[in-house]
């Protein structure tokens, strides 16, 4: 729920040495709810030191990547993001792929098993 998220990501805000952060196999969050989550920590990662977000075997889908697809195209911190196994689509990857465009500080992309 967007609940959920929200105390999910005001978790991180006081935490400032955490730089790689890892959300697998999270039912919970699926989406749109766990694509804004991921918008959220992407938007404020210059704050939270985080360099690399992994995220595995979650339920994305294309309308979660469009949750956080513009906080790609500002990113200036993120330098791994790993979506292995999230079920994101054809048009979830071609929404990553449109995102990462002109991006040069994300030097890691892993999107693998994610087209179901």
């Amino acid at each position: 729920s967007a609940q959920e998220a929200s105390q999910f990501i005001a978790a991180f805000y006081n935490n400032r040495t955490i730089t790689d952060l890892g959300i697998h196999y999270n039912p919970p969050l699926e989406g749109v709810a766990l694509g804004n989550s991921l918008s959220s920590l992407i938007q404020n990662m210059p704050q939270l030191h985080q360099q690399r977000l992994a995220c595995s075997y979650c339920v994305l889908r294309a309308e979660g990547v469009r949750a956080f697809q513009a906080a790609l195209q500002t990113n200036r911190t993120l330098k791994e993001l790993i979506l292995w196994g999230c079920s994101l689509g054809n048009d979830g990857i071609r929404l990553i792929a449109d995102a990462l465009v002109g991006n040069t500080i994300i030097d890691r992309l892993d999107i693998g098993n994610a087209r179901r």
